[in-house]
Protein backbone atom coordinates (compact mmCIF):
# COMPACT_ATOMS: atom_id res chain seq x y z
CA UNK A 1 0.00 0.00 0.00
CA UNK A 2 0.99 3.73 -0.34
CA UNK A 3 0.70 5.51 -3.36
CA UNK A 4 -0.46 4.06 -6.42
CA UNK A 5 0.91 5.38 -10.08
CA UNK A 6 -2.22 7.47 -11.48
CA UNK A 7 -3.94 6.83 -14.46
CA UNK A 8 -2.63 10.14 -15.81
CA UNK A 9 0.58 12.24 -14.95
CA UNK A 10 3.45 11.17 -12.85
CA UNK A 11 4.01 9.40 -9.86
CA UNK A 12 4.66 11.17 -7.15
CA UNK A 13 5.43 9.07 -4.16
CA UNK A 14 4.84 11.22 -1.29
CA UNK A 15 4.23 8.62 1.52
CA UNK A 16 5.74 5.83 2.45
CA UNK A 17 5.01 2.91 -0.21
CA UNK A 18 5.43 -0.93 -0.72
CA UNK A 19 5.00 -2.40 -4.53
CA UNK A 20 4.89 -5.80 -3.98
CA UNK A 21 4.23 -8.58 -6.12
CA UNK A 22 3.26 -5.98 -9.01
CA UNK A 23 3.87 -5.79 -12.76
CA UNK A 24 3.67 -2.35 -13.57
CA UNK A 25 4.51 -0.69 -17.27
CA UNK A 26 4.39 3.39 -17.17
CA UNK A 27 5.06 5.82 -19.57
CA UNK A 28 5.93 8.46 -16.96
CA UNK A 29 8.54 9.73 -14.47
CA UNK A 30 8.70 8.27 -11.13
CA UNK A 31 9.35 10.63 -8.23
CA UNK A 32 10.05 9.51 -4.34
CA UNK A 33 10.39 12.52 -1.61
CA UNK A 34 12.47 13.42 0.70
CA UNK A 35 12.18 10.85 3.69
CA UNK A 36 10.11 8.52 2.18
CA UNK A 37 10.72 4.74 2.43
CA UNK A 38 9.89 3.27 -0.84
CA UNK A 39 10.09 -0.61 -1.34
CA UNK A 40 9.58 -2.51 -4.08
CA UNK A 41 9.62 -6.34 -3.62
CA UNK A 42 9.04 -9.81 -6.04
CA UNK A 43 7.85 -6.81 -8.96
CA UNK A 44 8.93 -5.82 -12.04
CA UNK A 45 8.67 -2.05 -12.99
CA UNK A 46 9.32 -1.07 -17.05
CA UNK A 47 9.10 2.71 -17.98
CA UNK A 48 8.05 2.45 -21.49
CA UNK A 49 9.35 5.35 -23.81
CA UNK A 50 7.12 7.37 -26.22
CA UNK A 51 7.98 7.20 -30.23
CA UNK A 52 8.35 10.19 -31.71
CA UNK A 53 8.21 9.85 -35.81
CA UNK A 54 8.54 6.28 -35.30
CA UNK A 55 12.32 6.55 -33.09
CA UNK A 56 12.42 5.57 -29.41
CA UNK A 57 13.20 9.10 -27.58
CA UNK A 58 16.09 8.43 -24.86
CA UNK A 59 16.05 10.06 -21.50
CA UNK A 60 12.42 10.98 -21.61
CA UNK A 61 11.35 9.59 -18.18
CA UNK A 62 13.26 9.90 -14.72
CA UNK A 63 13.01 7.74 -11.79
CA UNK A 64 14.00 10.04 -9.04
CA UNK A 65 14.69 9.55 -5.44
CA UNK A 66 14.98 12.85 -3.58
CA UNK A 67 17.38 13.64 -0.14
CA UNK A 68 16.75 11.34 2.82
CA UNK A 69 14.35 8.99 1.03
CA UNK A 70 15.29 5.31 1.23
CA UNK A 71 14.62 3.08 -1.71
CA UNK A 72 14.99 -0.67 -0.86
CA UNK A 73 14.39 -2.89 -3.71
CA UNK A 74 14.18 -7.08 -3.40
CA UNK A 75 14.25 -9.68 -5.92
CA UNK A 76 12.90 -7.22 -8.46
CA UNK A 77 13.82 -6.26 -12.01
CA UNK A 78 13.34 -2.18 -12.92
CA UNK A 79 13.48 -1.19 -16.34
CA UNK A 80 14.09 2.53 -16.65
CA UNK A 81 14.80 5.19 -19.22
CA UNK A 82 17.20 7.66 -16.45
CA UNK A 83 17.50 6.74 -12.59
CA UNK A 84 19.29 9.20 -10.32
CA UNK A 85 19.59 9.26 -6.56
CA UNK A 86 20.74 12.52 -4.96
CA UNK A 87 21.84 14.02 -1.32
CA UNK A 88 21.21 12.15 1.67
CA UNK A 89 18.90 9.61 -0.18
CA UNK A 90 19.89 5.72 0.39
CA UNK A 91 19.38 3.18 -2.13
CA UNK A 92 19.72 -0.90 -0.96
CA UNK A 93 19.25 -3.54 -4.14
CA UNK A 94 19.66 -6.89 -3.47
CA UNK A 95 18.38 -10.34 -3.90
CA UNK A 96 18.80 -11.29 -7.66
CA UNK A 97 17.20 -7.44 -8.56
CA UNK A 98 18.48 -6.35 -12.18
CA UNK A 99 18.60 -2.77 -12.89
CA UNK A 100 18.63 -1.34 -16.70
CA UNK A 101 18.74 2.14 -17.76
CA UNK A 102 19.37 3.74 -21.04
CA UNK A 103 22.95 5.55 -20.72
CA UNK A 104 22.09 7.04 -17.14
CA UNK A 105 22.62 5.50 -13.82
CA UNK A 106 23.28 8.57 -11.29
CA UNK A 107 23.74 7.15 -7.82
CA UNK A 108 25.15 10.01 -6.31
CA UNK A 109 23.79 9.61 -2.59
CA UNK A 110 24.60 8.87 0.91
CA UNK A 111 24.73 5.01 0.87
CA UNK A 112 24.66 2.40 -1.53
CA UNK A 113 24.19 -1.09 -0.62
CA UNK A 114 24.05 -3.84 -3.85
CA UNK A 115 23.79 -7.72 -3.02
CA UNK A 116 23.08 -9.95 -5.75
CA UNK A 117 22.09 -7.29 -8.15
CA UNK A 118 23.17 -6.52 -11.98
CA UNK A 119 23.05 -3.08 -13.59
CA UNK A 120 22.76 -2.89 -17.03
CA UNK A 121 23.59 0.65 -18.33
CA UNK A 122 23.47 0.87 -22.21
CA UNK A 123 23.18 4.06 -23.70
CA UNK A 124 21.84 4.10 -27.11
CA UNK A 125 23.30 3.84 -30.59
CA UNK A 126 23.86 6.48 -32.94
CA UNK A 127 21.84 6.69 -36.17
CA UNK A 128 22.85 7.37 -40.44
CA UNK A 129 25.79 9.64 -39.63
CA UNK A 130 25.56 10.03 -35.91
CA UNK A 131 27.62 9.69 -33.20
CA UNK A 132 26.66 7.04 -30.43
CA UNK A 133 25.44 8.29 -27.07
CA UNK A 134 27.94 8.32 -23.27
CA UNK A 135 27.35 5.86 -20.93
CA UNK A 136 27.33 7.56 -17.25
CA UNK A 137 26.93 5.25 -14.18
CA UNK A 138 27.77 6.86 -10.78
CA UNK A 139 28.07 4.48 -7.92
CA UNK A 140 28.52 6.90 -5.23
CA UNK A 141 27.69 6.11 -2.01
CA UNK A 142 28.96 9.68 0.25
CA UNK A 143 29.22 7.77 3.41
CA UNK A 144 28.60 3.80 3.00
CA UNK A 145 28.60 1.90 -0.27
CA UNK A 146 29.00 -1.96 0.09
CA UNK A 147 28.78 -4.13 -3.06
CA UNK A 148 28.70 -7.87 -3.16
CA UNK A 149 28.20 -10.06 -5.91
CA UNK A 150 27.18 -7.11 -8.24
CA UNK A 151 27.34 -6.80 -12.06
CA UNK A 152 27.80 -3.64 -14.11
CA UNK A 153 27.46 -3.63 -17.12
CA UNK A 154 28.40 0.53 -18.51
CA UNK A 155 28.45 -0.02 -22.42
CA UNK A 156 28.56 3.17 -24.66
CA UNK A 157 26.56 3.71 -27.74
CA UNK A 158 27.89 2.80 -31.34
CA UNK A 159 28.54 5.32 -33.84
CA UNK A 160 25.89 5.53 -36.73
CA UNK A 161 25.33 3.30 -39.49
CA UNK A 162 28.57 4.33 -40.64
CA UNK A 163 32.25 3.82 -40.06
CA UNK A 164 34.07 6.39 -37.68
CA UNK A 165 37.02 6.51 -40.14
CA UNK A 166 34.07 7.12 -43.30
CA UNK A 167 31.97 9.91 -41.67
CA UNK A 168 33.83 11.34 -38.38
CA UNK A 169 30.85 9.74 -36.24
CA UNK A 170 32.47 8.55 -33.14
CA UNK A 171 31.02 5.79 -30.36
CA UNK A 172 30.15 7.20 -27.51
CA UNK A 173 32.21 6.80 -24.37
CA UNK A 174 31.26 4.39 -21.43
CA UNK A 175 32.05 6.70 -17.95
CA UNK A 176 32.23 4.52 -14.46
CA UNK A 177 32.25 7.06 -11.20
CA UNK A 178 32.65 4.70 -8.09
CA UNK A 179 33.96 5.62 -4.64
CA UNK A 180 32.73 2.29 -3.14
CA UNK A 181 34.77 1.00 -0.42
CA UNK A 182 34.22 -2.48 -0.21
CA UNK A 183 34.03 -4.91 -3.69
CA UNK A 184 33.75 -8.31 -2.56
CA UNK A 185 33.15 -10.81 -5.57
Amino acid sequence: LGVEPPFFGDWHIDRDTNVTGANLTLSKNVYVYTRINLVIKDSTIIIKREKVDGLEVYHQYLFRVDTAAVVTVINSTLVLDTFQAIGQAALTFQNGTRVSTTGRFLAGCSALFFYDTSISNAAPNGLLNQPGEDAICVLDGRVNAEMYRVSVINRAGDAGDASPGIDGSPGGSALLITNVSLWVD
